[in-house]
């Protein structure tokens, strides 16, 4: 496979570049559910793909438009939603309040107003838990609150007379890339450690970074140590940073900011969650226009934990989110990792601080083949690096040739 391939640009999406007709997504595993909505002056279509959608975009583009047909008691629209489903207008009281925790398990579209709900711990845990229900927030600014995919942010425009949704981060392959000045790793713990041996075969591993680790001159403020089979990442002396409170998504967009600022141009390769990061792609596209350099991202790499559980120790055994799950897509995949990874040297607990078992980066050992042991991660050793005998024939594959290990 092709670098070109394997790495995606990140850009606005603009009118005429995807066809308006069909809702395209490729890094999303679920159905597409058309929503029409339609008074006597307005047409609306929404395509949703899924639990958690965000409609914003720049002002002037229908969302106010959209409020006031759903929201004003005057105006009755004609809402048709797919079959077996219905729909929820809401607003925020306590009596709706008490309504929604109970529809939140029904066959449901809920349509949200930003600017009319609280987002408290209950309402945020209403929604996170939710089955089979799709909320439709309407919103002015980006919601940091709710943890949702990075491909859930839609914008407005108009097709035929017909007001439809279309994503507003748009994919690219690649077409042309010189080189990866920076990988910048939205992980700090158990997935740097693997990306870290990973990316060590083709010898760029000195520009892996956590984010939040490096300034405005490119300076690092940690220390790695790979002589051992575990990478440990240790702040340097004299450094003000703090590997305890540095965070992941926010972190990654101060460090791009940073380099924005100071009119760093290089081309960095992000590597994030993106069934989660959605809450901050608003400051994601505003950087990615300014910004002179080039920025990518991995192809299908929805979270680490999702990157593992396609791996052939688990891709068999792995049961895909859907909406009838009762958590949040990159909570399910850390779950799913804990229950799959079961074993005495194996397991990886998103909720324990611990490296990464050695399972995952060198192969496997002769625990394997013991009568009593409980191993079930175990791969036959048709090479003798484990990372090849994790992706060959997965959709991860082409990580090895990016990285040079095929």
């Amino acid at each position: 496979m092709k670098l070109l391939d394997c790495l995606l640009a990140i850009e606005w999406t603009r009118v005429g570049e995807i066809p308006l007709n069909k809702l395209e997504n490729n890094l999303y595993d679920g159905g597409i559910m058309d929503i029409k909505i339609r008074d006597k002056n307005w047409r609306l279509k929404l395509s949703i793909t899924d639990k958690i959608s965000v409609i914003s975009g720049d002002g002037g583009t229908g969302k106010s438009t959209i409020v006031k047909m759903l929201f004003d008691s005057k105006r009755c629209p004609v809402i048709s939603v797919p079959d077996g489903y219905s729909y929820l207008i809401y607003n925020d009281s306590e009596l709706e309040r008490k309504g929604l925790a109970e529809v939140s398990m029904e066959k449901c579209f809920i349509f949200i107003d930003e600017c009319r709900v609280r987002f408290d711990k209950e309402f945020i845990s209403i929604v996170h838990e939710s089955a089979n229900v799709y909320f439709i927030f309407i919103t002015r600014e980006n919601i940091r609150q709710l943890n949702f995919s990075l491909y859930a942010n839609y914008k407005l425009v108009v097709d035929n007379g017909i007001v439809v949704n279309v994503p507003m981060l748009h994919i690219n392959n690649v077409r042309k890339l010189d080189s990866i000045d920076l990988i910048l790793m939205e992980d700090k713990g158990k997935g740097f450690q693997w990306f870290y041996k990973l990316f060590r075969h083709s010898g760029i591993d000195y520009k892996i970074r956590p984010a939040g680790y490096i300034d405005e001159n490119l300076v690092d403020f940690i220390e790695i140590d790979d002589s051992e089979d575990i990478v440990k990442l240790s702040v340097k002396k004299n450094s003000y940073k703090s590997l305890d409170c540095i965070g992941g998504m926010s972190n990654i967009i101060n460090t791009l900011t940073i380099l924005m600022t100071n009119e760093i141009n290089i081309n960095i390769l992000l590597i994030i969650d993106q069934c989660s990061f959605g809450c901050y792609v608003d400051k994601l596209l505003a950087i990615s226009s300014k910004y002179r350099g080039s920025l990518f991202i991995l192809k299908d790499e929805k979270s680490f934990e999702y990157l593992l559980l396609n791996t052939n120790q688990f891709k068999d055994k792995m049961v895909e989110y859907n909406i009838g799950v009762s958590t949040y897509e990159e909570r399910y995949y850390e779950l799913e990792l804990d229950r799959l990874s079961v074993g005495r040297h194996s397991r990886i607990s998103h909720d324990k601080r611990s490296d990464i078992p050695l399972c995952y980066l060198r192969p496997c050992c002769s625990y394997r083949y013991s009568k009593d042991n409980n191993c079930k991660v175990g791969l036959k050793n048709v090479w003798k690096d484990q990372f090849c005998n994790m992706l060959i024939g997965t959709k991860f594959e082409y990580l090895l040739s990016l990285t040079r290990r095929l």
